[in-house]
């Protein structure tokens, strides 16, 4: 066996274990700032409970919204390929974490200063302002973290060239998208399918669950209305 392709092989080999450690320690410190940024939303919430019963409501939407997306950024998934193509994936990986990490510095210096703020102000106004930038920003991040789990399942799928069972909608097998009639509907009795089949096996104003036989009471033209189901469009 020529000597050559086998010491390339391991270089590559070392090169890529050496870009996991760094991806591993730069996820334990975006982890340890995640948590940082945590505990300050958490006391800014706190304080927050002095103003009015609307401010209130707009916080525990913030805190809502920094779970989904501490949960989405925690949804991971594992690609096995080849050394080099895994030492290009790592690489990209790195870069996405340097990114997320700085922009999380950033989040945690807004809080921080608007927790100060928040200890001084009396004008309910400014505070509803604030809420909705952070609002904003929130959003924000959950669209870039959706977008990468995206990228990861898109090149999962690729590798293995079908995509994943519970990305397909249950009575036609077809993949769910963010397409009105292909988009996931969860049923009050927890089971989803895409809309197009529900509309297809509606009543006028019941529905009965192919799985568990539950039947729901819903006009046919409220179906619209059932929340979607995002994870599986972005796991």
């Amino acid at each position: 066996m020529n000597p050559v392709p086998r010491r390339l092989r391991e270089r590559l080999s070392e090169r890529s274990e050496r870009q996991h450690q760094i991806l591993v320690s730069k996820a334990a410190e975006t982890d340890q700032l995640r948590s940082k940024v945590a505990e300050l939303e958490t006391e800014m919430m706190e304080k927050a409970l002095l103003f009015d019963e609307e401010r209130v409501k707009m916080m525990k939407d913030i805190g809502s919204i920094q779970i989904r997306l501490v949960n989405a950024v925690q949804e991971n998934v594992t690609i096995s390929i080849e050394a080099e193509f895994k030492a290009g994936c790592l690489h990209r990986e790195l870069n996405k974490e340097k990114d997320e990490k700085n922009e999380l510095k950033k989040k945690y210096n807004i809080l921080k200063d608007q927790v100060l703020l928040l200890e001084s102000f009396e004008n309910v106004q400014k505070v509803k302002e604030m809420v909705e930038k952070e609002r904003q920003r929130a959003n924000i991040a959950r669209r870039m973290m959706q977008e990468a789990q995206e990228l990861l399942r898109e090149g999962q799928e690729k590798l293995e060239g079908n995509p994943k069972p519970w990305r397909l909608c249950n009575i036609c097998f077809e993949e769910y998208s963010e397409h009105l009639e292909k988009s996931p509907r969860v049923l009050s009795c927890g089971h989803t399918f895409c809309l197009s089949c529900l509309k297809s096996i509606a009543g006028t104003n019941v529905l009965k669950c192919p799985v568990d036989r539950t039947f729901i009471e819903i006009d046919k033209e409220d179906l619209e209305s059932l929340p979607k189901n995002f994870a599986v469009l972005h796991m």
